[in-house]
C-alpha cells in the first residue's frame, strides 16, 4: 500500500491573529501603575506645599536693600556682607560673638541686618549650592532672626555669582580697650559700604537721649561703615522712645530702620540740620544690655 503525504507549508511572516477578549472579562492593571499614580499625587502635593511656603516666605522677606550684612553664629562665627550693585562679597571672621545683633553691631562698629544660627556653617560653605539645598531640606539646622530663610537663600544665591578671587576674607575683633583689631578701617569700609547710601548722600544727625555715654558716636561709626553721611552727633535730655525722622522716605532711611530697629516717622514739615534725624531713646539703650 502506498501512503500519500501532503506537503504543508508554514509562512513564518503571517501576522498573529488577534485574540478576542471574552465579553465581561476584566482588564487587570499592573500593580506598578497604582504605585506610580500614588507617587505622582505625593509629588504634586509636596510641590504645592513648597510653592505655598515659598510664596509666604517671599512676602515676609526683609531683603529690600542693595546691601545686606548677616551675623552667622557658628563654631567659628563670622559676618557676611554683600552689595548687589557693587557686586561685592566679604567675610569677616570673628573671635567671639554675642547673641544680641544690635549690641554686636555697636561693639564692632559695622552694620548688621540679620542673624543666622548654624553650627556647621563657614565662610567657605556659605556661598554654595550645598548650603542652599541644606536650608531647603534640612531647615532644622538653621535659625533666623530679623530675616527669613528666603533672605538667606537669596544672599547665598547672589554670592554664587561673585568670582572667588573677588571675595574678601578678613578678621575682626575688639580688644579690652574697645579698639578694633585685624581689618583696617579702610578694609571695613570697603566690605560694608552701601551703594544706595553712597548714591543718596542724605545727611544724618544722631541725638543721644540715653544714659549710655558716647552711644550716638558708636551708632555713627556703624552708619559711617555703611557709607552714610553723618554730619552731627550730640546729646540731649533723657528721651523714652527712639525714632527716625525725615521729610520723605528714602533707601537710606529704610536701611537705618532695619539696622537699628527704630520706627520711622515721615514728617513733610520736618526741617533740621540734616535730611534725617535719629533720636536714640532709653528703649534703644535697653537693647544693648
Amino acid at each position: 500500500m502506498k501512503l500519500k503525504y501532503s506537503k504543508v507549508s508554514v509562512n513564518t511572516f503571517d501576522k498573529p491573529k488577534k485574540i478576542k477578549r471574552v465579553e465581561g472579562e476584566k482588564n487587570e492593571k499592573n500593580p506598578m501603575s497604582y504605585l506610580l499614580y500614588f507617587l505622582l499625587v505625593v509629588g504634586i502635593s509636596i510641590f504645592l506645599a513648597l510653592a505655598l511656603k515659598f510664596i509666604f516666605i517671599y512676602q515676609e522677606s526683609r531683603y529690600n536693600t542693595s546691601a545686606f550684612s548677616v551675623l552667622v553664629e557658628a563654631k567659628n562665627p563670622f559676618i557676611v556682607s554683600y552689595d548687589k550693585n557693587l557686586n561685592r562679597l566679604a567675610f569677616l571672621k570673628l573671635k567671639s560673638v554675642s547673641k544680641n545683633k544690635i549690641k554686636e553691631s555697636i561693639l564692632l562698629g559695622v552694620p548688621i541686618d540679620g542673624r543666622i544660627r548654624a553650627e556647621n556653617l563657614s565662610p567657605e560653605k556659605f556661598s554654595s549650592i550645598g548650603t542652599i539645598v541644606s536650608q531647603l531640606f534640612a531647615p532644622w539646622n538653621y535659625a533666623y532672626y530679623d530675616m527669613t530663610i528666603f533672605d538667606s537663600i537669596k544672599l547665598s544665591s547672589m554670592a554664587l555669582s561673585i568670582p572667588y578671587k573677588d571675595i574678601s576674607f578678613l578678621t575682626l575683633s575688639v580688644n579690652t580697650e574697645g579698639e578694633r583689631e585685624g581689618a583696617t578701617n579702610e578694609q571695613v569700609y570697603n566690605a560694608f559700604k552701601d551703594s544706595d547710601l553712597l548714591d543718596e548722600q542724605n545727611s544724618i544727625e544722631i541725638i543721644n537721649g540715653t544714659d549710655v555715654t558716647g552711644l550716638a558716636g558708636m551708632v555713627g561709626e556703624v552708619l559711617k561703615s555703611a557709607g552714610a553721611n553723618v554730619v552731627s552727633i550730640r546729646s540731649t535730655d533723657s528721651v523714652e522712645n527712639s525714632t527716625v525722622i525725615a521729610s520723605q522716605n528714602s533707601k537710606t532711611m529704610k536701611r537705618i530702620v532695619h539696622l537699628l530697629g527704630i520706627p520711622a516717622a515721615i514728617d513733610e514739615s520736618f526741617v533740621g540740620v540734616s535730611d534725617i534725624k535719629i533720636v536714640l531713646g532709653t528703649d534703644f539703650g535697653n537693647k544693648l544690655k
